[in-house]
């Protein structure tokens, strides 16, 4: 092989590696997202529980915020923001019956269909903190 053939097979290679390394790069990315959404899910059905539970039927206070669910075993393991997060977990009691938890988000996801967003118009109001990027689950759609 002549230098001149070397070199090109080098670069080559280094291309083809760093394609691999954005693609590896983006599905890191997703998997944090995917992470994030599974995370809200198990608070919603914690504040479902909570709600259930408490007398007279509420949700947690501002005050009370989250971590009431760790703390009265709602949630056993209480879930933290992957690596990456701009801002953690946020939750929003809108009153005793209503409530917003959002999370920012690292790429746009399509919100399920099942879920209130709070980007919606009904729900404008309701979360001051949503931006572009953010995702806020609400009760406004219950």
């Amino acid at each position: 092989f002549t230098l001149i053939e070397l070199l090109i097979a080098i670069a080559i290679i280094g291309i083809l590696a760093s394609f691999v390394v954005v693609s590896f790069n983006n599905a890191r990315v997703k998997t944090r997202d995917t992470q994030r959404l599974s995370d809200i899910t198990q608070f919603q059905l914690a504040l479902k529980y909570f709600f259930d539970d408490a007398e007279p039927n509420r949700y947690p206070t501002d005050t009370e915020g989250l971590a009431i669910l760790g703390t009265q075993n709602f949630l056993p393991l209480m879930p933290t923001a992957p690596a990456g997060a701009l801002v953690g977990y946020v939750y929003n009691a809108v009153s005793d019956v209503e409530y917003c938890i959002g999370v920012a988000l690292e790429r746009a996801v399509p919100v399920p269909p099942n879920d209130a967003n709070c980007d919606a118009e009904e729900g404008a109001d309701t979360c001051d903190w949503v931006t572009a990027g953010n995702v806020c689950y609400s009760t406004m759609g219950e």
